[in-house]
């Protein structure tokens, strides 16, 4: 049986199945406090980790070889870096002479804040590039979405890295 896939079908299918990957992590929904106490530090050590090795194994000697300048592409990591940590520390930033002894959950917003806009940007752009492989080819838009395998790995480290942020900052 020939499946016909149109652009509009195939793009929501595809966009809703990558959504749904992200549902694998909502199991930490059901877990004990003590249990999650243990399992967010090392989640998100393993996501970092891996999301540092990708880039420092990978990603950056791959642009370094597309590119040819090897001081260009260091200068560009360095410069994104700073950008970042200095649009975390914007984010955070707060100061104040008068001390408030009563408990507070200010310090929670930043991070989960963070967390779900850079979520939200990256999903936005997941929705761009599979809408625009289907309206290329409804056989291309499938790629995008059948990534291989380690793309996987790293989409769903990275959902429950997000999780396990969002936990850690409420």
């Amino acid at each position: 049986m020939t499946i016909v896939l149109t652009t509009v079908t195939g793009t929501i299918a595809a966009c809703l199945a990558v959504s749904l990957c992200s549902l694998s992590s909502a199991i930490a929904l059901w877990l004990k406090p003590e249990t999650l106490k243990w399992l967010v530090p090392n989640l998100v050590a393993l996501a970092v980790g891996v999301l540092l090795g990708d880039a420092f194994i990978h990603l950056i000697p791959d642009a370094i070889q597309r590119h040819g300048a090897v001081s260009e592409v260091c200068l560009t990591v360095l410069i994104g870096m700073f950008v970042f940590f200095m649009l975390e520390k914007g984010v955070r930033w707060r100061h104040d002479h008068n001390v408030d002894t009563r408990p507070t959950t200010d310090h929670i917003l930043p991070l989960a804040k963070m967390n779900l806009i850079g979520d939200a940007m990256h999903n936005f752009v997941d929705g761009i590039l599979i809408a625009g492989s289907f309206l290329a080819d409804p056989v291309m838009g499938l790629y995008p979405f059948i990534a291989p395998g380690q793309a996987w790995r790293r989409r769903k480290l990275c959902r429950r890295k997000d999780i396990a942020e969002t936990f850690r900052a409420t």
